[in-house]
């Protein structure tokens, strides 16, 4: 008797030990190696660091591997079998899933996931994460010994494999330094101000298609009226597929051709002279109302808004729900992943400068709030320069045609730029009413058009000079994004001997030009640069029959070649797919 009393204490003890080995694997798989893995493999994307949130992964592991465990213990032992054979396929489920089965679709950057094009994957993968699971309850309950002692060993096997590889990774980072005590970013400092002699007001409308303006136009054409003095180019045509580059092209005038990487040209490009040190050198004030990446490093430090100050975290709550919303989409069953889903940007909510001022924030709703709250004040600086980035049309379409808050994509593409325009028309109020509107020239200007891989589009493009009044006109010179530096610099009086180009005033009808754009990828494997296909638009119009491929491609080392030669899309024929506008992927040959 006194033996068998002996054995059941002992299976009680390990199957306690059991337990707690397996609530320890699965809590720390999912609540501390995760967040802690998602953020170091993407540390150079991300603004925070470790010291901003240790603590965070911490305390979720103690409280659910606590609540889990407490759980077991109340529970009969028949059904803590089944829970242990629940949480041990569970927790093999998601370690698997985050190491080995995770879903590749590119980069986080807003755009819908075309989730019907991974439906072979997803089901495989349920299937897989089904059977771990049904295995790891079969097992426990006909082999409930052998499953108790497997589990355990593999748990803590698992467990402890997960802590050194953190440790390998995390203490590099540590052992860098501390984190900088004070961060450099491009703030809303002179938002809402303007010169008290000229201004040079760009707005850049982020995926404002020139489509989405003409279908305006043809809707309501009293908006001819409402631009007042402005010309609208429509036969403009974009030099990059998406923001970055595009940023780059306008920032500094010349194609970039992956000759460096994106972040060795910002540092090596603003070391040269720039078109915009024209203007700096005029007596203008620059300010960059951007959230950087594309535009030189000591063009952003010289920015007027410019600001080094600490960051921190603004809502601790609302941001470990973000940053455990990034753990699922990578851990989680494929399955799962269309509904939870996030794009890339939700932890940028919750960063708040030590300073009176906040991070310039490129949402339309920001923009609008910030003129309706505060209006326009006139400074006492004599020439300003403002380069004021917006979501635009950028999908997901959260604004109505009214520059009303919706939600997400209740609306369509035309409807939010039809929006947007009526802010940038609030704006243009505040300008009238201080009596600054004759004396500046504002530019509405989109970075590309709408945007998603294989399509070929072209982003929306209007000037107002200095002085000019009256109902918009229309013209239909060939016009592109390389000419913008000129524009610029011509408006402002400083491009006499054309030293940046012509100025698109200065541009002939029917005169035939040279006008490039690049075409790239996003879901191609995210490396420093993408590659880059070369296409020649016509210049008697910026249609899409109009773009033709060159047969260059640049490679993301930026070594020039043949495109046809590599390219399997190519050398098989071109065929169009059901998005809307069509578009037509250029595959590489393997």
């Amino acid at each position: 008797m006194g033996k068998s009393i002996g054995k059941k204490v002992k299976n009680k003890i390990a199957q306690e030990w059991s337990l707690i080995s397996i609530v320890l694997f699965l809590g720390f798989t999912v609540c501390i190696y995760a967040p802690y893995e998602v953020y170091l493999t993407n540390r150079t994307e991300l603004w925070f660091q470790i010291p901003d949130f240790w603590w965070i992964p911490i305390l979720c592991g103690v409280l659910v591997v606590g609540v889990l465990w407490g759980i077991g213990l109340l529970l009969p032992k028949k059904i803590l079998t089944i829970y242990e054979g629940i949480l041990f396929g569970a927790a093999m489920a998601f370690y698997l899933q985050g190491n080995f089965l995770n879903l590749k679709v590119g980069v986080l950057n807003g755009a819908d996931i075309q989730w019907e094009e991974y439906r072979r994957h997803i089901v495989i993968d349920t299937l897989a994460v089904l059977f771990i699971i049904v295995v790891s309850l079969a097992f426990s309950l006909m082999k409930k010994e052998w499953f108790g002692k497997t589990a355990r060993i593999a748990s803590l096997f698992l467990t402890a494999t997960q802590l050194a590889a953190l440790i390998i990774m995390i203490v590099p980072v540590l052992l860098e330094g501390k984190p900088q005590e004070s961060v450099g970013f491009l703030s809303e400092k002179g938002l809402c101000e303007v010169a008290s002699e000229e201004n040079i007001i760009v707005f850049l409308v982020d995926m404002f298609d020139d489509t989405y303006f003409k279908q305006i136009m043809e809707e309501e054409p009293e908006i001819a009226d409402e631009l007042d003095g402005f010309t609208y180019f429509s036969n403009f045509t974009g030099g990059y597929s998406t923001t970055d580059y595009s940023l780059m092209h306008l920032m500094s005038g010349e194609y970039f051709h992956n000759e460096m990487g994106r972040a060795q040209w910002r540092q090596e490009r603003g070391e040269k002279r720039l078109w915009l040190d024209e203007l700096s050198e005029a007596g203008y004030e620059l300010n960059m109302y951007v959230l950087g990446g594309g535009i030189p490093q000591r063009l952003e430090r010289e920015s007027a808004n410019f600001l080094n100050t600490p960051l921190r975290i603004s809502n601790y709550n609302g941001f470990a729900k973000d940053l455990y919303q990034l753990v699922m989409c990578k851990y989680f069953p494929d399955i799962l992943k269309p509904f939870i889903w996030v794009d890339g940007n939700e932890l940028n909510h919750w960063r708040e400068p030590d300073s009176n001022y906040q991070v310039y924030d490129t949402n339309n709703l920001y923009f609008k709030n910030k003129i309706e709250q505060n209006g326009l004040t006139v400074v006492d600086t004599s020439k300003q320069f403002r380069f004021i980035h917006m979501d635009g049309s950028h999908y997901p379409y959260y604004i109505d045609e009214n520059a009303q808050e919706v939600e997400p994509d209740s609306v369509s593409a035309v409807q939010c730029a039809r929006g947007v325009i009526r802010i940038i028309q609030s704006y243009m109020d505040e300008l009238k009413e201080k009596g600054s509107y004759e004396n500046a020239s504002i530019f509405i200007i989109a970075d590309h058009g709408y945007y998603w891989d294989g399509v070929l589009t072209n982003p929306v493009m209007l000037v107002k000079p200095k002085g000019s009044t009256g109902r918009m006109t229309v013209s239909n010179v060939a016009a592109c994004q390389k000419d913008f530096p000129a524009t610029v610099l011509g408006l402002a009086g400083l491009n006499g001997n054309q030293e940046y180009g012509k100025s698109v005033f200065e541009i002939k009808e029917g005169e035939e030009r040279e006008r490039l754009f690049y075409q790239y990828y996003l879901m191609e494997k995210d490396n420093e640069n993408r590659r880059l296909i070369e296409y020649r638009i016509d210049s008697d119009s910026n249609e899409r029959s109009s773009f033709h491929l060159t047969d260059v491609e640049y490679t993301v080392d930026g070594e020039k070649i043949v495109h046809s030669e590599h390219c399997k899309t190519c050398q098989e024929g071109e065929e169009e797919d059901d998005h809307v506008p069509p578009r037509i992927v250029h595959y590489r040959k393997e």
